[in-house]
């Protein structure tokens, strides 16, 4: 962490390897039936946040908050929804075993010219991809069945639910709570690259902002 003697909160500088122990903590915890109606509890969320601050531990970096982990949570989600959005089209093919998104030019063009920001995928696929899919893909799944119960209103008309409805009030909070590129465009390039500055001690680092 770089120190400042400004007043403003501290922002996280997330790498791949903070990534990918936030990954763990989420599987460790799923795979172990702890996410009950697509929330994790409180406690849980805190040994999450424990865990991923414990590589910092003694390196003089400031841990990051519960905020900031859980926002970096819901950063992941949009990155994998897009990025899931882009291979539900026809053309583009996941390569599991290279990690990248095979497609033509003319298919890449004719997407890009709609969906401009997913340039980046072309270039950087997402990272962690199959276990984002277990962590988030379970969590739309168990969404859908359960909107798809919510009955209909008065009349018969069918109506659907924000399939994110469970995190809605935590979003909210962690939103701005620290991360670089918590505003709407900002976050969708943070989340598509996954590429921040690296950080000593392989976890996710705060600086002040100048």
């Amino acid at each position: 962490m770089e120190a400042s003697s400004s007043s403003r909160k501290p922002i996280a500088r997330w790498d791949s390897a903070g990534d990918r122990l936030l990954i763990t903590e989420l599987l460790h915890h799923i795979r172990k039936g702890e996410r009950i109606n697509n929330k994790f509890s409180p406690e849980v969320w805190a040994q999450i946040a424990a865990q991923v601050n414990k590589p910092s531990i003694g390196t003089g970096i400031r841990p990051l908050t519960l905020a900031q982990v859980k926002n970096r949570y819901f950063v992941m989600k949009k990155g994998w929804k897009d990025f899931t959005a882009l291979l539900k089209n026809d053309g583009f093919h996941w390569d599991r075993e290279r990690g990248r998104v095979d497609a033509e030019k003319e298919v890449w063009a004719k997407y890009i010219r709609v969906h401009p920001k997913a340039r980046v995928f072309k270039q950087k696929p997402l990272e962690n991809y199959e276990d984002l899919c277990e962590i988030f893909g379970d969590a739309e799944q168990t969404t859908s069945v359960r909107s798809s119960r919510r009955g209909r209103r008065a009349g018969g008309q069918e109506y659907g639910e924000d399939d994110d409805e469970e995190d809605e009030g935590e979003e909210a909070e962690a939103e701005g709570n620290g991360e670089r590129g918590s505003s709407a465009e900002k976050t969708l390039t943070n989340t598509l690259t996954y590429q921040d500055s690296p950080t000593p001690g392989n976890s996710p680092a705060q600086e002040n902002d100048k």
